[in-house]
């Protein structure tokens, strides 16, 4: 991811796929398909953008719109970053949750 500047995942269908919480977790701007659990970590257009399955003429406008606007990529990543420490669900927000809970248990 690190070598990364955006994260592309066309899928017809998914759950919710880790490679786009792992990339959102990495600061990628993240282009994905509306499809089952995406829409629950991106909000289209502020932490990365969500296109419809087989529509490959928006996946194309909006990958070129990513690449050609380095500041909207950094924004999206940026939020997507941030985001994805606050995110239920995400593994840093579950491992959270785990330590905090065993540390009240020990209490």
């Amino acid at each position: 991811y690190k070598a990364s500047d955006v994260f592309c995942l066309p899928s017809h269908w998914e759950g919710l796929a880790n490679a786009v919480i792992e990339a959102l977790a990495a600061g990628l701007a993240v282009v994905t398909t509306n499809v089952n659990g995406h829409p629950e970590v991106i909000n289209d257009g502020h932490n990365g953008f969500l296109v419809e399955p087989k529509r490959t003429d928006q996946l194309e406008q909006v990958l070129r719109k990513v690449f050609v606007d380095k500041e909207l990529r950094l924004k999206l990543g940026k939020r997507a970053s941030i985001e994805s420490l606050l995110k239920p669900g995400t593994h840093k927000h579950t491992a959270r949750k785990i330590i905090r809970d065993a540390k009240n248990m020990l209490a």
